[in-house]
């Protein structure tokens, strides 16, 4: 509520700060005199009232592309007032910090100064929607930055349906990356998976506020067939509709400031935890490529445990030699703040029965990274898809699971 308002950085387009759902929500440098051409606060830069445009060197931080306007939005729009949508979190408070132009151009240095700058202004969440062919060593120092002050950083998984593990900032480690739903909980085929996706979030028809004269969907090559106007809404024009993980990566940001307002004693790590703890599994049970540990649950997100965490993980599953013996080795995770027992598993199929499940291996110690284990290729009968389980249970009685594919011709 009003007394502990969390603010959230969104590094992006910039964002209409007139827009009546937005009025009132802008952080506010109090220890800013406007336009006196004065560093007043002392932070490097003069008359950063609210924000900065770090893409060039002003204090005007108006979005002129809309993108950023509808993550604003997303997170924190105005609720109960009769009109428009409700924001995820309507207390909290957005520091516009713009890094790109009007069809969405930036580049990692612009992203990583905004990055330190949110961290040293008081931000506890950043939400960049943005990314691109690969990660930066300056981009990775800024969230590294970030972690290191329990500043958590969400980003969006991206929209090329390609592996994100060659993406920016998808793939920076200790970002929170977020990946794409539809409207029936499924994975959105254009979002980018991969062994870095933490969790999903819905990417599929998002409504949200419009900047003041922008259609940005027809500036991107992602959406050809977008006909001009079709994604404004509403009598005054001023919402908007759109899909994309960037639309995706907001709801958690709102969520993450949800935690942080009830909680805010809570380090990042803790809030990381207990936004991936909570999640509702989809698709594939368990953890898998495309929606990280499960789909967003706000509400289960506010109250989970923050010291809880069980986790199962495959990362990588290939031969091995040793000897004349070929073995299937698998790498990945598997720890939990009461972890009892973790079994790997092999069944025959796509999607075997319970009860054909063969347990190859178990164990009572914890893996963060590592190898978990390598299952003897006699252990396979036939050729075929087969299917790799690794299986993580704790003394609180839960499980969690993850399964990977392996095709033996």
């Amino acid at each position: 509520g009003e007394q502990r308002r969390v603010i959230v950085a969104v590094i992006g387009s910039g964002v209409d700060w007139t827009h009546p759902e937005l009025l009132g929500q802008i952080w506010v440098n109090t220890d800013e005199d406007p336009d006196n051409g004065r560093d007043d606060d002392g932070n490097g830069i003069a008359d950063d009232v609210f924000g900065w445009n770090f893409r060039d060197d002003t204090n005007d931080v108006m979005d002129h592309g809309g993108h950023d306007t509808h993550v604003a939005g997303a997170i924190a729009a105005r609720s109960n007032n009769g009109y428009g949508i409700a924001g995820i979190n309507p207390y909290a408070r957005i520091m516009p910090l713009k890094i790109a132009n009007f069809t969405g151009q930036s580049n990692s240095i612009d992203i990583s100064r905004a990055i330190f700058y949110a961290v040293d202004n008081g931000a506890r969440v950043i939400n960049i929607s943005y990314g691109g062919a690969s990660p930066s060593q300056v981009e990775q120092r800024a969230i590294d930055y970030a972690r290191t002050h329990d500043v958590l950083v969400v980003v969006a998984a991206g929209n090329k349906s390609v592996d994100a593990s060659k993406y920016a900032l998808a793939s920076c480690e200790g970002a929170l990356t977020v990946s794409g739903t539809t409207v029936e909980d499924t994975r959105a085929p254009f979002s980018n998976w991969g062994q870095v996706i933490d969790l999903s979030a819905p990417a599929m028809d998002i409504l949200s506020l419009r900047a003041r004269d922008t259609d940005f969907l027809l500036y991107t090559d992602e959406n050809p067939s977008y006909e001009s106007g079709t994604g404004v809404v509403g009598e005054t024009r001023d919402l908007y509709r759109a899909s994309g993980t960037s639309f995706a990566a907001p709801l958690v940001a709102g969520t993450a400031s949800l935690v942080f307002s009830a909680n805010p004693e809570l380090s990042s790590k803790q809030e990381r935890r207990m936004l991936i703890m909570s999640t509702r599994d989809i698709e594939t049970p368990g953890w898998d490529q495309y929606t990280g540990a499960g789909i967003l649950d706000a509400g289960k997100a506010v109250t989970a445990d923050p010291d809880y965490y069980l986790v199962a993980q495959i990362d990588q599953v290939k031969p091995v030699r040793v000897g004349n013996q070929i073995s299937i080795q698998i790498g990945g995770k598997a720890m939990g703040s009461h972890l009892r027992r973790r079994e790997i598993q092999i069944g025959f199929g796509e999607n075997p029965a319970e009860d054909a499940w063969i347990t190859i291996q178990a164990d009572d110690d914890s893996l963060d990274s590592g190898v978990l284990g390598a299952i003897p290729a006699t252990s396979f009968k036939r050729k075929g898809v087969w299917t790799v389980r690794l299986i993580v249970t704790d003394t609180k009685r839960q499980s969690r699971q993850a399964r990977a594919r392996l095709d033996l011709k």
